[in-house]
């Protein structure tokens, strides 16, 4: 009996079954690199860390949690464009551009 090869996307799942926030939560606790990776994975992957905005997360919380991080920020005049909203006023890459300055 051959035994055919499944995968399961436990995000798209996850998704699926109206519970978004843990997804959310999800990424909010990978890495920096491990997000990235987490982009790659597929377009619904990549699409999902876009509009939980998960990359502008990890940059308030390092401004947060980080002096360096809080005056690089604040000398740059980044700070302006964490309250934006809608984010499609932001380009799609920019919170990632920013997190990698």
């Amino acid at each position: 009996v051959e035994m055919s090869e499944q995968t399961f996307d436990m995000i798209t799942e996850l998704l699926g079954a109206g519970v978004p926030h843990i997804v959310e939560q999800i990424l909010q606790s990978l890495d920096e690199k491990s997000l990235a990776m987490s982009e790659q994975v597929s377009s619904i992957w990549r699409d999902v860390v876009e509009d939980l905005q998960i990359w502008k997360h990890m940059l308030k919380h390092k401004i947060a949690s980080n002096p360096k991080w809080r005056d690089l920020f604040m000398r740059r005049g980044w700070n302006k464009h964490l309250d934006v909203r809608p984010a499609e006023q932001i380009s799609r890459q920019f919170y990632r551009q920013l997190h990698h300055s």
